[in-house]
C-alpha cells in the first residue's frame, strides 16, 4: 500500500512546481521566431504563423501559431504546442497539448484537446518521473491549483517500481496539501490495485479517503495475498492504522 500512497505526495510535489512557472515575458517582446510575424497594432495583437518556437535553455516553447493579445493578458499556443521549462533545482516540465490558453496577469492557464490528449511530464532526479495524460488542464498560478477533466491517466515511474492511475477528474491543490480523484478511480502498481469512486488525500490531517462505488483493495506480494472491500475506507499515510466501516469484508491468506 505504500507504494500507491506515495503517487499523492509526488502529485502535489508536481503541482508546486508547475504552478510555480510563468511563460517567460521575452515571449511577449518579439522573441519567438517564426515562418510569418505580423503585429495588430489596433488589435494590441502579435500573430506568429509556421514553426513558431523559442529557446533560452530553461524555457522552450514550439507551436503551429502563437497570438499574443495584449489587451487582455492572453497568450494562445495552438497547433502541436509545446513548453519545456527547466527548474533551478535540475526538474524538468514538459507539456504537450493541441492548445494552451495562458493569462500573463492572473496566471490562469489551461491546456485542452483537440485531437491528441493533454500530456505533462515532470521529470525528477535520480530516474523519478510524473507522466499525466487527460483531455483538459486548468491550472491557477494564484490559488496553487491544478484541475485535469476526461480521461485521467498517470503514471508514477522510479527505478524500482511504478504506479498507474486511473480517474474521470481530478483536483489537486497544493497550497492545502490536498487532491482529489474522482470517477472509475482505480491505481495500480505490482503489488496491489484499488477501486473505488472517489480517492482524497488530506495533507493537514495526512489522511487518504477511499468511498463510492463500494471501494474494494486487493493485495498479492510475497508474503501475503488478499483483499479489502468496504463502503469507507481511511487510511493514516504516517501510522499506517487502516479505517473500515459500512459493508466490510475482506480475507489475508500467506502466499504460496
Amino acid at each position: 500500500m505504500n507504494k500507491i500512497l506515495k503517487i499523492f505526495f509526488c502529485v502535489l510535489l508536481f503541482s508546486c512546481a508547475l504552478n510555480a512557472q510563468e511563460i517567460p515575458a521575452e515571449l511577449l517582446g518579439g522573441m519567438l521566431k517564426s515562418d510569418s510575424w505580423v503585429i495588430k497594432r489596433d488589435l494590441q495583437q502579435e500573430i506568429f504563423t509556421g514553426n513558431v518556437r523559442f529557446d533560452s535553455g530553461m524555457y522552450k516553447l514550439n507551436a503551429d501559431k502563437v497570438i499574443s493579445n495584449r489587451k487582455n493578458n492572453t497568450v494562445s499556443i495552438i497547433g502541436n504546442a509545446y513548453l519545456f521549462n527547466r527548474l533551478k533545482t535540475g526538474e524538468t516540465i514538459e507539456l504537450f497539448s493541441d492548445k494552451i490558453l495562458f493569462n500573463t496577469k492572473n496566471r490562469k492557464g489551461s491546456a485542452s484537446k483537440v485531437q491528441n490528449p493533454v500530456n505533462i511530464i515532470y521529470q525528477m532526479p535520480e530516474e523519478y518521473k510524473l507522466d499525466i495524460l487527460s483531455n483538459y488542464a486548468h491550472i491557477d498560478g494564484i490559488k496553487s491549483t491544478i484541475n485535469l477533466k476526461e480521461d485521467v491517466k498517470i503514471k508514477y515511474t522510479t527505478p524500482a517500481s511504478f504506479i498507474l492511475g486511473y480517474a474521470d477528474s481530478a483536483f489537486i491543490d497544493r497550497a492545502n496539501r490536498n487532491a482529489v480523484f474522482e470517477g472509475s478511480v482505480e491505481f495500480d502498481n505490482t503489488e496491489y490495485t484499488l477501486y473505488a469512486g472517489k480517492v482524497s488525500y488530506e495533507g493537514s490531517k495526512n489522511e487518504i479517503t477511499i468511498e463510492r462505488n463500494y471501494p474494494l483493495i486487493l493485495a498479492a506480494n510475497e508474503d501475503i495475498t488478499g483483499a479489502l472491500q468496504s463502503d469507507f475506507i481511511k487510511i493514516n499515510t504516517l501510522t499506517k492504522k487502516v479505517h473500515a466501516r459500512g459493508r466490510v469484508s475482506g480475507w489475508v491468506a500467506p502466499s504460496n
